[in-house]
């Protein structure tokens, strides 16, 4: 992508502390999963609790089913 780059840490402490409200924590932790799994947009709004969390704790191995991923093709990202 045409001018697309990397956010520096400094960039992604100022957007982290920039959520504020309400829903503050869940918009962080929404923004931060984003950033480190390295997903498309579409992938990661189409994750449910359960993919992330099972048996109280993170999973291991994060399976994005092949029906969202944009190649058709089921993605496993540790």
């Amino acid at each position: 992508m045409k001018g697309a780059r990397h956010l520096t840490q400094e960039e992604i402490r100022e957007v982290s502390q920039c959520f504020c409200g309400q829903y503050a924590v869940r918009n962080r932790a929404l923004f931060l999963l984003g950033l480190n799994l390295g997903c498309r947009i579409s992938e990661h709004l189409a994750l449910n609790v359960g993919d992330v969390w099972q048996f109280g704790r993170p999973v291991e191995v994060l399976e994005l089913r092949k029906a969202i991923t944009k190649g058709r093709k089921t993605r496993q990202i540790p």
